[in-house]
Order: C-alpha cells, then sequence, then structure tokens
C-alpha cells in the first residue's frame, strides 16, 4: 500500500471498528433473555407464510425450482418444524419472487434477508398531527451473510395497507456493522388505527434490494386501552382479555410480533364489545364459547355468519409455536374458507395445552359443539406435535372406542411426528395422517371399518398446508362412499 493511500485506509478502517464498537455496545444492551426462542420462533412463523402466500401465485417452474432447492438443503435430523433453515426460507422466497437466476447469487439480498427488524415499541398511537412516540428499530442477524467489505446506505421505509410509502430514516453503514447488527430510530407516520409494515432497504452503487417488511399496528387512543385492557383482565379475567394483554405487554417492552395475524385493533374491539364491531366477512375474529367453558379458551372462527343449519363442524388445533388466528389468515386461511363454504360447515381453531389437570379440553368441546349445535359430523385437525399429544389423551382417556358417542367422527395428523404406524389403542375412529417433504408424493390405506389413510407430499408443511383442506374434503368424501 502507497503512502498517499494509508490515511484514507486508516480513516475507513476506524469507521469500520467504530460502527462494530457501536452494533456490540447496543446488542449487549438489547437481551431478549426469556423471549428470545419465543421471537426467533415468530420470525420463523412470518417467513414461512411470506413463502406460503407466493407460493400459492407462483406457476409450476417457480414452484418445482422452489421445491427442489427446500430438499437439497433440508437438515437432516432437524426438529419437524425447523428441517428448513432460515437462510434456506429466505432463499426460496427469492427464487419465488423469481429475483435472480439462483438462491445466494446476489450478495446485497443475502445480506438483507438475513436482517431481522424488532420495533421497539411494537405499536403506536392513531393521530392527525404532532410527533409520534420515539421508536427503536432492532436490526439483527438471523443468519450469517458473507457480504463484500463496502458502505451501504441503510434506509427505513413505512408502508401503509394501500400501499404508499414514507421514507422514515437513512444511514450509511458498512456492511460489517450490518452484518453484526445495529439499532435506528424512528417516528411513526400520521395515521388512523390500521396495520402498517416496516421495511429495510439496502443500497449500493445505485442497486437497492429490500427485505421481508414487518408488521407495526397503529391503534386508536392506544395508551388509554391499554390501561383498561389491563384493568379487566385483572376484574373480569377471560381468556381472550389476557392473551391480548399478554400479547400487547410483550410487543410494547420487546417488540416481540407474535400472534400477529389479525391487526391489534381488531383484538381491542374484539375485547370490548361482544360483537367485536365491524370486520369483513374473511376475516379471522376470536370468540368465547362460555357455555362450554366459561371463557378459558378463545375460539377463532370467520367473521362471515355461522351456517345456521351446519350438519358438520372442522376442529383446528394449533401446533407448538402457533397462535390460532394464523391458521385461518393468508393463502391458508382461504384455502380453509373454500372447504367450510362448500360444504357449510362449521370452522373452528383453538389451542389446548394438553396438561392431564385441563378441565375442558378438545374431544370435550367437540362433543359440546356437536350437542349445542346439532351437528351429524365433527372432525378434528391437530397440526404438528398437538397431534402427538391429542392421540395420546384421546388413548389414555379411552375415548376413541366410543367415538361417536364422544362427538368426533375422525381426526387428521398434520406433520404430527411418529405416526407412520397406527397406533395402538386407537379403534374405530378414521385417522388421516398428512406428511411433509416426501421424496415422493404417495397415499397408503388401511382396510377395515375405521381405515387409517396416510398421504406423503412432497412440499414442507408450511407449504403442504395449501392443499390440506382440499386432501381432508377428498378424504371425508371418500368414507361416506365406504
Amino acid at each position: 500500500m502507497g503512502a498517499g493511500h494509508l490515511p484514507v485506509a486508516l480513516r475507513r478502517g476506524a469507521r469500520v471498528l467504530a460502527a462494530l464498537l457501536f452494533a456490540t455496545a447496543a446488542n449487549a444492551g438489547d437481551d431478549l433473555g426469556i423471549f428470545a426462542a419465543e421471537h426467533v420462533a415468530s420470525v420463523r412463523s412470518e417467513r414461512e407464510r411470506a413463502v406460503r402466500d407466493l407460493w400459492g401465485r407462483a406457476g409450476p417452474e417457480q414452484r418445482e425450482r422452489a421445491l427442489l432447492h427446500l430438499q437439497a438443503n433440508r437438515r437432516p435430523g432437524a426438529p419437524w418444524r425447523e428441517a428448513a433453515t432460515m437462510e434456506t426460507l429466505t432463499e426460496v422466497r427469492r427464487l419465488l419472487l423469481d429475483d435472480g437466476d439462483a438462491a445466494g447469487s446476489d450478495p446485497l439480498a443475502a445480506l438483507v434477508d438475513s436482517l431481522d427488524l424488532r420495533v421497539v415499541p411494537g405499536a403506536f398511537a392513531a393521530r392527525d398531527e404532532g410527533r409520534g412516540e420515539a421508536m427503536t428499530v432492532h436490526v439483527r442477524p438471523l443468519f450469517d451473510a458473507r457480504a463484500p467489505d463496502a458502505t451501504c446506505a441503510v434506509t427505513l421505509y413505512w408502508l401503509s395497507s394501500g400501499g404508499g410509502e414514507q421514507r422514515a430514516r437513512s444511514e450509511p453503514f458498512p456492511t460489517a456493522a450490518i452484518a453484526v447488527g445495529f439499532d435506528m430510530y424512528v417516528r411513526p407516520p400520521l395515521s388512523r388505527a390500521g396495520r402498517w409494515h416496516l421495511v429495510l432497504e439496502l443500497e449500493q452503487d445505485g442497486v437497492g434490494r429490500r427485505g421481508l417488511p414487518v408488521p407495526v399496528d397503529c391503534v386508536a387512543d392506544l395508551a388509554a386501552r391499554a390501561k383498561a385492557l389491563q384493568v379487566a383482565s385483572l376484574e373480569q379475567p377471560d381468556a381472550l382479555r389476557s392473551e391480548l394483554w399478554a400479547s400487547q405487554a410483550r410487543r410494547s417492552d420487546h417488540g416481540l410480533r407474535g400472534a400477529d395475524a389479525v391487526p391489534l385493533e381488531r383484538w381491542f374491539r374484539s375485547c370490548e364489545t361482544d360483537a367485536g364491531g365491524e370486520a369483513d366477512p374473511a376475516e379471522a375474529v376470536p370468540q368465547l364459547l362460555r357455555g362450554f367453558d366459561d371463557g378459558e379458551h378463545a375460539f377463532w372462527t370467520f367473521a362471515s355468519p355461522l351456517p345456521a343449519t351446519a350438519r358438520r363442524a372442522y376442529v383446528l388445533l394449533a401446533g407448538s409455536h402457533e397462535h390460532p388466528s394464523d391458521l385461518l389468515t393468508g393463502a391458508f386461511g382461504r384455502a380453509w374458507a373454500d372447504l367450510a363454504r362448500e360444504e357449510g360447515a362449521l370452522l373452528y381453531a383453538a389451542s389446548f395445552s394438553f396438561e392431564p389437570e385441563e378441565r375442558h379440553d378438545a374431544p370435550g368441546f367437540c362433543d359440546w359443539l356437536r350437542r349445542e349445535r346439532g351437528l351429524e359430523e365433527t372432525y378434528v385437525v391437530a397440526r404438528g406435535q398437538a397431534g402427538a399429544f391429542l392421540m395420546s389423551r384421546m388413548s389414555r382417556m379411552s375415548r376413541l372406542a366410543g367415538a361417536g358417542e364422544q362427538g368426533i367422527d375422525g381426526v387428521v395428523l398434520c406433520s404430527t411426528p411418529a405416526t407412520r404406524a397406527r397406533p395402538s389403542g386407537t379403534p374405530g375412529l378414521p385417522i388421516l395422517s398428512i406428511d411433509d417433504l416426501a421424496p415422493e408424493e404417495s397415499r397408503t390405506s388401511g382396510a377395515g371399518a375405521a381405515p387409517w389413510t396416510w398421504v406423503r407430499l412432497r412440499e414442507p408443511r408450511f407449504v403442504a398446508d395449501l392443499r390440506v383442506p382440499e386432501l381432508i374434503g377428498e378424504w371425508r368424501r371418500g368414507l361416506e362412499r365406504r
């Protein structure tokens, strides 16, 4: 290196070192502690939903290319939920967006895709004038993405539900600091109640790449309503108020985004009034069925009026790290809505703990629902580990032997571990097991009055979800023909 270039190199090195020290100090003061695993699970769910929604709109060639990439990068022996890494999920998203010929071929896109935005507080108050509350955006890497040593313009944009955007902040950062993580400080836009998104853009040499937008809700009279909610949660506790208060507090204090499929304003209205205010018929809304459990569980369904003459119901049980509302939103929710509309069926999504001391369980709910609504058929659709818990509980309580009397006509297990052989102690009940990431698609059916049907799909669980309602409809019609 020549003497004339030495000061420039030293100055550049000093800037990089200062940025790294700043990022390290920011990370040290931002320890999520016991919430770290919860946040990572929420981010994974967001990225899976983003891939799932793109998959539903992609063409056959894009899907096949993405599927081959998923299969080639599957983690052997990983937990069923984590067969695809965060890095693989982001690469598949780019493939479905048709950004680039090969996953990972764009270093700038790989760098921005590696970053997660966590906004604290995670919601802001509606207003039509003045400056909003100060918000800290914690930008942290989810995985290692090596990028060439350079300086990027880092810009945050507010995206409205109507498609508009506002620049929130822009600063230059060296890529070495970006890869470690850093903080930025913004103010929210002037807005009525509704959902916004915040997205980060990296620009280098006139080329810009944007990451995955994260939701940030605007709520009318947020401070007053949050205080009222806290009081109501203590004085008149129920599942919906308690869950919303816990979620809102974590969102405000730590920027955690769990259970964000439904806008926060809708949650507040559902807690404050029996009807929950006006809602789009396709929107997921919660209900408290006090006749069943006096408000111990929140049951999610669609806002459209439930059919008064329904013959059957589907009860969806959320898996670990899933919220029931996740099952009824986006492309997955639309697939379930199509099945419910086609069959005139009731549809509820819920989460049960399956603890031995739990007084009100999923089989009990199906029994109550069948008697309360005069149904002829009730099917339980259990996802992930919830399926294993359900089968264990029902077998232990000897409920399957009298399934018809207990109000259950069939069980569907979606990506439930250890379901390749029909478990002992489960006679008399048809079971459909749907597995994912199989080398080839196949279907196996057992004989007898209560067959076990095993369907293996090539797609990963979060994409195979789009086919689950249709597969269940075909399976149920096959049972009618027996």
